[in-house]
């Protein structure tokens, strides 16, 4: 009698520590996981201004993208071009400024603004 209430009292601590532990690191792995989903949702970007045109560069690694006159055909450029429906863009021109690029159109932000509803 007394060693099978120590098997099962056995059972019972391997069975909790498996659960607690497995809990822990599941749930640093999708925590990890949803930082990594995030960068990906969207593309911080950089436009810089010469001779006449806006060039669109991926932040990390800095990888060109498009090219237009204007922010706001930049913005429909990434969209018809590259397929790509909201990004964060910080321009570097005379002075900084930021845009969300959502649905082929720019629209001027701050830092601290939400993120635009995009058209599916």
């Amino acid at each position: 009698m007394h060693q099978l209430t120590v098997l099962i009292t056995n059972l019972l601590s391997f069975g909790l520590g498996f659960m607690i532990a497995s809990r822990f690191l599941y749930g640093n792995a999708v925590k990890q996981v949803s930082k990594d989903k995030q960068r990906q949702m969207f593309p911080v970007c950089i436009a810089e201004y010469m001779e006449g045109n806006y060039y669109l560069y991926t932040e990390k690694p800095q990888t060109f993208l498009c090219q237009a006159p204007t922010i706001e055909e930049l913005a429909k450029t990434l969209k018809n071009n590259k397929h790509i429906s909201l990004a964060f863009v910080v321009s570097k021109d005379v002075k900084t400024e930021m845009f969300w690029f959502a649905d082929g159109e720019a629209t001027p932000t701050s830092p601290n603004s939400m993120l635009p509803k995009i058209n599916n």
